[in-house]
């Protein structure tokens, strides 16, 4: 798959989110940072199956895509090769902590499980909202990229 006209048109729509968040909700006051590979990664996991229906037309529709096929062998290329350790080789070692968590009281689809740890090399957990998710997010966001 050639990624050109892809990443160009899922850096565009990233921005164009990024913009949104800026001044609508940062209300364009202070600093921000963005990556828009990390919103490309966000927006498909959320198309990959964790949206059905008319959400996920419009997710797909923002992201200018019919399907998710394109934004799961993105993500698995860009894990894989673009991200890949090159520290043996004296380039740089970059750690990207993927993952999707729900409160207990619902459940993951197995498809869309296997989507996200295939594709999107991310963690998928049920958890207690109200009690422990910041816990959760930090000590795996910490284990996921070798932070002490």
């Amino acid at each position: 798959m050639d990624f050109s006209d892809f990443i160009a048109n899922q850096t565009d729509a990233s921005l164009m989110f990024a913009k949104h968040v800026f001044f609508d909700v940062v209300k364009g006051d202070g600093n921000f940072v963005v990556s828009p590979l990390s919103i490309n990664i966000l927006l498909g996991m959320a198309a990959a199956g964790g949206s059905t229906g008319e959400t996920r037309h419009s997710l797909l529709s923002f992201l200018e895509s019919d399907s998710t096929t394109d934004f799961d062998a993105f993500a698995f290329h860009v894990l894989t090769n673009t991200l890949a350790d090159a520290s043996h080789l004296g380039g740089p070692s970059l750690s990207v902590a993927n993952g999707v968590w729900m409160e207990q009281t619902l459940s993951f689809k197995p498809s869309y499980k296997d989507i996200l740890e295939r594709s999107y090399d991310a963690v998928s957990q049920s958890v207690d909202f109200r009690t422990s998710l910041c816990i959760i997010l930090t000590l795996d966001a910490m284990d996921a990229t070798d932070c002490t």
